[in-house]
């Protein structure tokens, strides 16, 4: 039985860990058997998975002519396609899965098969797998977690293959995240879901708070499924309550009224509306009165608050006593007179009242 050594969180085996030093950017990429130069990876080289090829950016060094032209050389000499495959698997470092090669030979397509065969490594259930696993999988019984994860034929056939080497469909990391057992669509969706959710919150999340926000995620794909599928879905919208509710951030009632308006109404919302009603008039918002507006009720109500004599203070309270009422003093008066100065003597400038007032006495 082979030692097995674990060099990262994937369900693998014997196979090194990544380089510590960055690799240098190219500027042109020389195949290592032909030594024709190509501006650009993508397209002319096949991508790997494998550490040997971190260098030089994660694609083979061997170009996809060449590629080719070793495969129907395998092709020929061993007398099996499937063989071949194998032996460029070897050869290259990469992970041989008789399950993806018979998805691979059952395609209708003139693309290269060993082009198709890369692309279809980077599916979810391979992620990061080289030959190293292969190795290590005919040597050790399958774990129970990599049986689970084992890729039924039928699956593989159902992707598409675009003739080229894709990128990582998932990344090793987001798997680790969010845990084994989920499509690519569904990676995707959770992504998404988790950012949406978390976008404006300080980071690192508590621990807690995370794993909250992970349980609420999984709860609103659950509910899209079932709901998608005409299941049931209160279960899963109290489950969904009751994560909000661990968070505080559970949907209040609505109200009813003028008094949901005003709690929901921006107060930019409101100014607005105030100007459209009733407009500060053009010659009010000239600079000079501007400036006095600011200066009187900002800073001078500001310094009377604080007790403060200057400038100011006294501009607001020269302004103030323009709206002032002085009560009136009275001293020395009768109530007759007091009620008269008040009142008016209730007569008009034709002395009606008073010639009323001497036909009654005569």
């Amino acid at each position: 039985m082979p030692k097995i050594s674990k060099v990262d969180k994937l369900p693998s085996a014997t196979r090194p860990g990544r380089p510590k030093a960055e690799p240098p950017k190219l500027e042109e990429y020389m195949c290592s058997r032909c030594g024709k130069k190509y501006k650009r990876q993508k397209g002319n080289f096949a991508a790997s998975q494998s550490e040997l090829y971190r260098g030089w950016g994660g694609y083979i060094s061997v170009c996809n002519h060449c590629t080719d032209e070793l495969y129907n050389h395998y092709r020929t000499v061993l007398g099996d396609p499937e063989k071949a495959m194998q032996r460029m698997c070897e050869k290259f470092d990469l992970y041989w899965s008789p399950t993806i090669y018979k998805a691979v030979d059952k395609a209708n397509t003139s693309n290269s098969r060993f082009r198709q065969y890369v692309g279809k490594t980077y599916m979810i259930h391979f992620i990061g797998k080289t030959y190293d696993d292969t190795l290590d999988e005919q040597g050790v019984v399958l774990s129970q977690p990599m049986m689970e994860n084992a890729m039924a034929e039928d699956e593989v056939e159902d992707i598409a293959d675009d003739g080229e080497a894709r990128e990582y469909v998932v990344d090793p990391k987001v798997v680790v995240f969010w845990g084994p057992g989920f499509n690519e669509e569904a990676y995707m969706e959770l992504e998404m879901r988790f950012n949406r959710w978390t976008k404006d919150l300080p980071k690192p999340l508590p621990i807690v708070d995370e794993a909250l926000y992970k349980q609420i995620c999984i709860q609103e794909l659950s509910i899209n499924r079932n709901i998608a599928a005409g299941k049931d879905i209160e279960r899963g919208q109290n489950a969904l309550n009751s994560l909000l509710s661990s968070l505080n951030v559970k949907p209040n009632q609505k109200k009813d009224g003028e008094s949901a308006e005003l709690e929901s109404t921006p107060l930019g919302v409101w100014a607005k509306r105030w100007e459209d009603n009733r407009p500060i008039p053009e010659d009010d918002v000239s600079e000079p009165k501007l400036i006095k507006y600011i200066t009187t009720w900002f800073f001078g109500h500001l310094g009377k608050a604080f007790n403060l004599r200057n400038i100011n203070s006294k501009l607001y309270d020269d302004a103030m006593n323009k709206y002032r009422v002085t009560k009136p003093e009275y001293e020395g008066e009768d109530d007759d007179e007091l009620l008269v100065d008040i009142f008016g003597d209730g007569g008009d400038s034709t002395g009606e009242s008073t010639a009323v007032m001497d036909n009654d006495q005569g």
